[in-house]
């Protein structure tokens, strides 16, 4: 799948292979999850925590026919076809290619006046977002979820009420200056990974040199970590609390910068 924003959607473009095309409910609010869907989780501004019959983050539950599904704060299901526009097409055979634009709204989102909550995108917002695949093979129930974050057993099936297991999405415009899109597109070759980092942040770029230093800078442009880089020796992030940070580097005349989330 791929991502990209502007300052009013998120868009989706999604690839699935399914052999068996399958939606055997008549009604869309009958047993919604048991039926082949594409399930869109998104939480605007990460909070994370429980979303099970509150709008705190979404989980839709997109159909073949272009119904979406979540639960309401009655914890019943609701269809919020409204929030996303969906088309899927056939790019060849047991091939589909989804494209979808997603409304965001905040967790104050009300149905009956969603655009009192619309949430504008814009460059450095951190999301919560993961993508997953329902697949029923023409039976009475699926038969896999599979998802884009790793889940462990006791977990695989949470993320519809818990959005502690979404993963991070950073949204970046490439047109901002001190982006990582624009260090690739001024081929310096530096990089940092992984990205989003818990622990340890690895940092890569030619030529460096003794005189190399890395400074770290809070969302408020306060230095809060400065160090001399030594080639192969990861930066310690553990002890910085969640959120985006700006590193820097800084090597004779030439100063590179990037974003980073520690999460």
């Amino acid at each position: 799948f791929k991502l990209a924003w502007d300052s009013l959607y998120l868009y989706l473009l999604a690839e699935i292979v399914d052999d068996s095309l399958s939606d055997d409910h008549s009604n869309a609010m009958d047993s919604w999850w048991e039926d082949d869907c594409l399930e869109i989780f998104l939480d605007e501004n990460r909070s994370k925590g429980n979303h099970e019959c509150t709008y705190n983050a979404f989980a839709y539950h997109v159909s073949i026919f272009y119904d979406a599904i979540d639960m309401h704060t009655s914890c019943g299901g609701i269809n919020l076809k409204d929030n996303l526009s969906v088309v899927m097409d056939t790019l060849e055979n047991n091939t589909y290619v989804w494209e979808v634009a997603i409304k965001n709204y905040s967790g104050a989102f009300n149905p009956n006046n969603p655009e009192a909550s619309r949430v504008t995108l814009q460059h450095n917002k951190l999301m919560g977002f993961s993508l997953a695949y329902c697949d029923n093979d023409e039976t009475t129930g699926r038969e896999n979820f599979i998802g884009s974050m790793r889940m462990t057993s006791a977990t695989a099936n949470e993320s519809y009420k818990n959005a502690d297991h979404f993963g991070n999405l950073l949204l970046i415009d490439p047109n901002a200056t001190g982006t990582s899109v624009d260090l690739i597109q001024n081929d310096t070759g530096f990089n940092i990974y992984p990205n989003p980092v818990n622990d340890r942040l690895f940092i890569r770029f030619p030529e460096a040199s003794a005189k190399t230093l890395i400074s770290v800078y809070d969302q408020n442009g306060r230095l809060i970590l400065q160090q001399a880089h030594i080639a192969g020796s990861p930066l310690d992030v553990s002890t910085l609390p969640e959120g985006i940070y700006q590193l820097t580097v800084q090597d004779g005349e030439n100063r590179r910068v990037t974003s980073f989330v520690k999460q």
